[in-house]
């Protein structure tokens, strides 16, 4: 057994700190989960710990939908015109998410933001949720100055990837529809319809 230092989202949303003792970093973080505590960070005495990037990337989280990723745009967009500052902003969106994953994505995001991080640097760290083209318009919005704006253009571009999607995914119903009927056909015909009936004869010339 060990001793691991944690620093963890809890279910209100705010980060907690603690320790506990166990075999290894994948049981510690099963305690904490078992607790409905996400691990943010975990690490042992001399390790440099096992962070929440690398916790998502091993499990392979989901990928943040375009819808969501469109909406979190937008609210984020919204509070900045209001000239709210990043972490604040941040810590709002935190308080209105109701999806753990990504919650706890945010609020790592936001930690490194007061810590003094770009905003752009701290997206980088978690690609299956922020693309390479989110990070990178938003470091452009970061030096231009001009990030609300930023945030709502990438807002209506996945707005307008997810009415794509929605129309591609409907175009496609009906030819799909119809594979599957003339497969069905071809399928459950009967070959010995094509036979000769019994009672036929063949006419010689």
């Amino acid at each position: 057994m060990a001793l691991y230092t944690y620093r963890a989202l809890d279910s209100r949303g705010k980060i907690e700190r603690g320790s506990l003792n166990a075999a290894s970093q994948k049981e510690a973080m099963a305690a904490l989960q078992s607790r409905h505590i996400f691990p943010v960070e975990i690490k042992s005495s001399g390790e440099t710990g096992l962070g929440l990037s690398a916790l998502f990337s091993r499990a392979r989280g989901p990928r943040l939908s375009v819808q969501h990723l469109a909406a979190f745009a937008r609210q984020f967009a919204t509070l900045l015109e209001a000239t709210i500052p990043y972490d604040s902003a941040l810590e709002l969106i935190l308080q209105q998410t109701n999806e753990q994953t990504f919650k706890a994505v945010l609020s790592d995001v936001r930690g490194r933001v007061v810590e003094g991080a770009y905003l752009a640097d701290a997206f980088s760290h978690y690609p299956r949720v922020f693309p390479p083209m989110v990070v990178n318009m938003v470091r452009s919005g970061e030096t231009s100055g001009t990030l609300p704006m930023i945030m709502h253009r990438l807002a209506d571009y996945y707005d307008n990837l997810s009415r794509l999607r929605s129309k591609l995914n409907s175009a496609l119903v009906y030819p799909l529809f119809m594979m599957v009927i003339g497969a069905a056909v071809v399928t459950f015909i009967s070959p010995s319809s094509f036979r000769k009936s019994p009672g036929c004869s063949t006419i010689s010339a």
